[in-house]
């Protein structure tokens, strides 16, 4: 499935495709304490607000674990980036649980 969403868009885009890989750091003490049940909640949200900090267009996927991916046709803006770390210098809730929002993020064009 990603890889037909992948393709369609590297056909509409200009040929530069920017992809952000993002994960919770500590998630794994996160779900051993809460449970998988809480964890994967927390992750279903996490996903919903990195798709709601991109522009429409752009692509988030979770690629395994607490790991996700972000493909941005183009270059993105300084305001995608500032959404994006946004979603992480909050703190998230899943069942009334807060984990910090601390990410490891690495970034290729």
């Amino acid at each position: 499935a990603l890889g037909g969403q992948l393709s369609g868009r590297r056909a509409a885009d200009e040929g530069q495709v920017v992809v952000l890989v993002v994960g919770v750091d500590g998630f794994t003490a996160f779900n051993e304490a809460l449970g998988a049940e809480t964890a994967d909640r927390f992750l279903v949200r996490l996903g919903e607000l990195l798709r709601d900090a991109v522009r429409d267009g752009d692509l988030v996927a979770r690629v395994g674990g607490d790991r996700f991916a972000l493909v941005v046709p183009g270059l993105p803006d300084v305001a995608v980036a500032e959404r994006v770390n946004t979603v992480f210098q909050g703190t998230a809730v899943a069942q009334g649980h807060a984990h910090a929002g601390v990410v490891a993020t690495g970034m290729a064009a």
